[in-house]
């Protein structure tokens, strides 16, 4: 497929070498214009998707609709945003595909707050996400850690991750239209800031150019993170960082560690409760956990009843359950059976 913008420069050549000859009449007479065209045998083929001239796998449709045959049975990370009044106010899902030219990256957002764009803030102070992005198999951040932006509205922006200064920064990534990013965008609930928008979908296509790359990755780590603006305008916004607020052993500013996703999706290891008499629930509502984690469990026994006992991999841990609460490692699967009488 011939990129934009050979067909683009072929237009504006052949605009540019039309030979016009004038034949000027006399006063009140009518002009003629005779053109010359330089004929061409190559074809000028739009775009697939203008916001880039890089390959997109034909296999995937840029729509934030998730219909595709790829998506069946992928892992997915799927997490709430709890607040300190331990209420949820958003719930954020996400994972990935990595096709043959680029890795998409999938992201649905429920949100508990009105879903608005302004043209008076900032790109990362409008409602959207933010990730933190790194290739796999690299163990420093400088050069290969990203952050990520992409609005409910449609603006996107990526800054790489520098030794520029001690504490290290982030500054502006430098591409160009032959490698740029590709996304679409579909929201639930009506248009945006027209106060019953109130949830957003996105699929985002990173061709693997965009990191100088010509190979399919084995995995990409992401901490995924979620913005919303608290004001009509202005930089006023509640920044929510999953792996920081709940996997921070794991997820730090400036390293190459975090949740990993593999062609399957997430890489995790599943949790499962069998429950009689109460309920057992993992703090922040995740039916996951990742090696490295601990995981705080709420036990909370129906009227009347109390705990007996709690198994958690065969192992009781009726002793370790304080204030209602009981917290083991992830190293594996994790299967819990508790008893209430």
């Amino acid at each position: 497929m011939k990129k934009h913008r050979n067909g683009f420069m072929i237009a504006i050549c052949t605009a540019v070498c039309v030979i016009t000859a004038f034949s000027f009449a006399a006063c009140g007479g009518s002009a003629e214009t005779k053109y010359n065209v330089i004929k061409s045998n190559e074809e000028y083929v739009l775009p697939t998707n203008p916001l880039t001239g890089a390959y997109i796998d034909e296999e995937i449709k840029l729509d934030g609709v998730f219909d595709e045959e790829f998506y069946e049975g992928k892992s997915w990370y799927e997490s709430h945003k709890i607040m300190a009044t331990n209420t949820r106010t958003a719930t954020l899902k996400t994972t990935t595909y990595f096709a043959k030219h680029g890795v998409l990256l999938a992201v649905e957002v429920k949100e508990g707050y009105p879903i608005s764009w302004h043209s008076a803030r900032g790109t990362a102070y409008n409602s959207g996400i933010e990730f933190y992005f790194a290739l796999g198999n690299d163990t420093s951040p400088l050069g290969n850690l990203y952050e990520i932006d992409l609005t409910a509205h449609g603006e996107f922006q990526m800054r790489q991750y520098n030794d520029k200064y001690t504490s290290g920064a982030y500054e502006y990534a430098e591409y160009s239209y032959a490698d740029a990013p590709a996304y679409g965008i579909s929201l639930e609930g009506g248009r945006i800031s027209s106060g019953n928008c109130t949830g957003y979908a996105m699929e985002l296509f990173l061709p693997y150019s965009l990191f100088s790359i010509d190979y399919r990755p084995d995995f990409v780590y992401i901490n995924p993170g979620m913005i919303t603006p608290l004001g009509s305008a202005g930089n006023a916004r509640d920044t929510y960082y999953f792996g920081l607020e709940q996997s921070p052993s794991i997820c730090g500013w400036a390293k190459v560690e975090a949740y990993k996703f593999d062609k399957n999706g997430l890489v995790c290891d599943k949790i499962t409760v069998q429950s009689q008499g109460g309920t057992v629930t993992e703090k922040f509502g995740r039916s996951w956990c990742v090696p490295g984690d601990r995981i705080t469990f709420n036990v909370v026994a129906e009227e009347g009843k109390t705990l007996a006992s709690i198994r958690i991999n065969n192992v009781e841990y009726k002793s370790n359950v304080i204030d209602g609460n009981v917290t083991v490692d992830c190293n594996g699967d994790i299967e819990i059976v508790a008893q209430f009488e």
